[in-house]
């Protein structure tokens, strides 16, 4: 009645969701009151987990209460192959659906996780940093509903994807500093946040495949440099053009021009590439 309301209209939705609501609030009283403590304990779960509130206060981000069996079962039999064929990837869609347990999440996360070389693992971890992802964001059910997820989702599939097909030819570090970029841009653009637009540093401007900034590409693009110094891309440059790399050479160029711009325009969230300083050459 709460987490699946009917009715003809908004309305009686939302009546419907009302009276659901109460009754859960009426029966978790009166097993408190009355001494029911396992009752009391094992409903309160629930209870929290399909009333989570958003941070607005607008309505409610509910996560699942029972597994999908399906879900899980095609999940269990994949792990018991030898070489599984889904992942991590997979499980964090499953959760995305509503379609498994938090408590499921985790635990068939750390099954997969174990299929996971080291440089796996710190792919993840630098795709997470470029995303400025904490390790539990799981925990925050409203973060699974934004950009952010689903661009980290996005990247981590094609990720697995091209881990499979590549072989022992495929370079983990190396495909999330060129190949993350365009699954951040199309993924953006496909997923805007309401209200952003185009900063100024990027309008006029033509990315490296000489085309326009969109919304997409100026969230590649600062994703792309989280973590770089200005310093550190001031030696790249010199080292494209010692090497004769001259194109290679403009193009830093002209990244660190717009970079310069978005730090030294009091209105930009610093935060988004808190490691470049206009004075650090």
């Amino acid at each position: 009645m709460f987490t699946n309301p009917t009715g003809a209209n908004a309305e009686e939705i939302e009546q419907v969701r009302d009276r659901g609501l109460e009754m859960m609030t009426t029966a978790l009283s009166t097993f408190e009151q009355q001494g029911f403590d396992d009752l009391y304990k094992i409903n309160k779960v629930t209870f929290d987990k399909i009333t989570r509130v958003t941070a607005d206060g607008s309505g409610f981000n509910s996560m699942a209460i029972i597994d999908n069996t399906d879900v899980v079962i095609r999940f269990k039999t994949d792990l018991a192959n030898i070489n599984p064929a889904m992942s991590v990837a997979d499980v964090q869609i499953a959760f995305n659906k509503n379609q498994i347990t938090f408590e499921t999440f985790l635990d068939l996360s750390d099954k997969y996780k174990t299929n996971l070389s080291e440089e796996d693992k710190a792919a993840i971890k630098l795709m997470k940093n470029k995303l400025d992802m904490s390790d539990n964001f799981y925990v925050d059910k409203e973060f699974l509903s934004t950009q952010k997820n689903k661009i980290y989702t996005a990247t981590l599939s094609r990720y697995i994807t091209d881990k499979a097909a590549a072989g022992n030819d495929f370079r983990p570090l190396k495909w999330v500093d060129e190949v993350m970029p365009s699954i951040v841009r199309d993924t953006a653009n496909a997923n805007p946040i309401p209200g952003e637009v185009l900063h100024k540093a990027f309008e006029g401007k033509l990315n490296n495949q000489g085309k326009p900034y969109t919304l997409g590409g100026q969230t590649a693009f600062i994703t792309h440099y989280k973590s770089y110094t200005r310093s550190g891309l001031n030696r790249l440059i010199r080292k494209a053009i010692a090497d004769g790399h001259s194109e290679m050479a403009e193009m830093l160029q002209r990244d660190k021009e717009i970079l310069d711009e978005l730090v030294t325009d009091p209105n930009f969230d610093r935060q988004q590439i808190n490691n470049y300083n206009i004075r650090d050459n």
